[in-house]
């Protein structure tokens, strides 16, 4: 191992250490344990869920149905959305006569432009918890309850959370917090292929 490498590498462990410092996830580095990750979350995909352990109903700071099962839960979760905004822009433009002292009249005109553009707004913070038959995000000013059979789509952010698009919602969800989104999309992608 070079100067660079051993460089490389302690820069490394000082991101992955400030990482845990922040309670987010640090991902493996060894070679072979990326490997078994890989393979695990394949399973997952396909919907083999024996490879995960569910989470106890005690453990869950949301009331669980009737034959619920909690696969996730995740506490300080960001919920993120894109929002509309709009800037408007705009001035006068002409020549100003003066009449008498303090007295002008204007012969120009005012313009304006309005622009719209989507931001990412962060929406709340809360609790994420995926189980067999539904999708909780439990903030402290917004809950969004839906079941797994809305999914269309879900993608995994490394390192930061998941992108959720389901039916009947026009906008895109970001469930962010620095967990592993790539687990937590193939729990789901497994849920949404066991759905009778």
């Amino acid at each position: 191992m070079g100067l660079f490498d051993g460089l490389k590498k302690a820069l490394q462990d000082s991101k992955d250490q400030q990482r845990l410092k922040q309670g987010k996830y640090v991902p493996p580095r060894d070679p072979a344990i990326i490997e078994q990750k890989k393979k695990m979350l394949e399973s997952l995909s396909n919907g083999n869920l024996t490879v995960i352990q569910a989470i106890n109903p005690n453990l869950v700071s949301v009331i669980l149905k009737k034959n619920e099962i909690c696969y996730t839960c995740i506490n300080g979760a960001q919920l993120w959305e894109d929002r509309a905004v709009r800037v408007t822009t705009g001035g006068y433009g002409g020549p100003r006569i003066r009449v008498a002292k303090g007295v002008s009249f204007g012969m120009g005109g005012f313009g304006a432009k309005s622009v719209s553009h989507d931001e990412r707004k962060l929406i709340d913070n809360g609790t994420f918890i995926i189980t067999n038959t539904r999708v909780v995000f439990a903030g402290k000013s917004k809950t969004i309850e839906f079941p797994l059979n809305k999914v269309v789509s879900v993608d995994s952010i490394p390192l930061e959370g998941i992108v959720i698009n389901r039916s009947n919602k026009q906008k895109t969800e970001y469930y962010l917090g620095g967990f592993d989104g790539d687990t937590v999309s193939a729990v789901i992608e497994g849920l949404v292929r066991n759905l009778p």
